[in-house]
C-alpha cells in the first residue's frame, strides 16, 4: 500500500520503513481526521506536519539504500526536515493567542521527534523526551 509519504510502496520497503508506514496509516491518519473535525488553527497546523512526515519517510527509504553520509553532508540531508519542523514551531509561536494554543503546542513539541534520525547511537531517549513535552500540553 502506498501512502503518499515517499517513493516506494511499503511491501518493498525495509522493515523500519514499513513500521513508519504503519504509524502513518493509523495514528497519523486518525490525527489528521480529528484535526479536520476541530478545524481552524488545529487543522492548518496538523496539515503542516504532513510534508515533514513525507520528508522523513523519503529519508528512511534513502537510508535503507545508501550508507550514512559524512557528518558535514548529514546536515544537508536533514535540512528539509529541519525547515519543516521550524515551520510548525513558528506557526505555534505566531498563534499564542489562539484558544487552541495547547493543541498547537502539543503538535509543535511532538514534531521535533522527527529529529530522531540524527540521534546516535540510540534515539529512544530523544523521542521519549519529545513525547513527554507534547504530553505536558495534552494533560
Amino acid at each position: 500500500m502506498h501512502l503518499g509519504y515517499g517513493d516506494s510502496p511499503s511491501k518493498e520497503a525495509a522493515p523500519y520503513v514499513q513500521a513508519f508506514d504503519s504509524l502513518l496509516a493509523s495514528p497519523v491518519a486518525e490525527c489528521l481526521k480529528i484535526s479536520k473535525e476541530i478545524g481552524r488553527d488545529v487543522q492548518k497546523h496538523t496539515e503542516m506536519v504532513h510534508p515533514g512526515l513525507k520528508l522523513e519517510r523519503a529519508l528512511l527509504v534513502t537510508a535503507s539504500q545508501w550508507q550514512q553520509p559524512a557528518g558535514n553532508k548529514l546536515s544537508d540531508v536533514l535540512a528539509p526536515i529541519s525547515e519543516q519542523i521550524q515551520e510548525v514551531i513558528t506557526f505555534r509561536e505566531k498563534n499564542r493567542g489562539s484558544e487552541l494554543f495547547n493543541h498547537l503546542s502539543a503538535v509543535s513539541e511532538s514534531i521535533q521527534a522527527l529529529g530522531w534520525v540524527a540521534m546516535a547511537p540510540k534515539p529512544g531517549a530523544y523521542v521519549k523526551e519529545m513525547n513527554d513535552a507534547a504530553m505536558f500540553y495534552t494533560n
